[in-house]
């Protein structure tokens, strides 16, 4: 999957082509049975590695043990909400917070700090704003955490800065 450009966390989802073995909060969603929550024996052998070894709720980040097109791994996710906005907005009618997001996602791209990681824009895919996300694969999990704490400080700051900057120029 390793891509020089973003990838649409939109096509993925239209193409069913990811699927989350996890929620945010470590809920196991067994594919058979996704309304009810599975157990670590639902897990295929690589998910269940990735899940008891390196699945945490302990960065701002949400992680997710997922599969992309068949290939495992872990999702990286922050939630762009709308209200990160001073306006108090609650859409993105302007289309603001998305652009600050494509600006932080082009600029993961631009560095290449992560060969091998996939970075991953979703316009509107919450009910309350846009995802930017990065894939590591499995073949990466022991970069898990390391990369995470790396995103973690960079982000979250990204964003608040391009929206302060766009509240200034208005």
């Amino acid at each position: 999957m390793e891509s020089n450009s973003i990838i649409s966390l939109n096509d993925l989802y239209d193409h069913n082509a990811l699927y989350y073995w996890c929620n945010a909060c470590g809920d196991i969603n067994p594919p058979d049975n996704p309304m009810n929550c599975g157990d670590l024996d639902d897990l295929p052998m690589l998910e269940r590695d990735l899940y008891e070894n390196y699945w945490s709720e302990l960065f701002w980040a949400n992680l997710y043990v997922v599969d992309i097109s068949g290939n495992p791994g872990m999702l990286i996710v922050y939630l762009i909400d709308y209200d990160m906005r001073e306006d108090g907005a609650e859409s993105d009618e302007d289309g603001s917070l998305y652009e600050a997001a494509k600006k932080c996602a082009e600029s993961l791209v631009a560095s290449g700090g992560h060969p091998g990681a996939d970075v991953l824009l979703g316009k509107d895919t919450d009910p309350i704003g846009h995802e930017l996300c990065v894939f590591v694969p499995y073949e990466m999990r022991e970069q898990i955490e390391y990369i995470v704490k790396e995103l973690d400080e960079y982000v979250y700051p990204f964003i608040r800065a391009e929206i302060a900057e766009e509240e200034e120029e208005a």
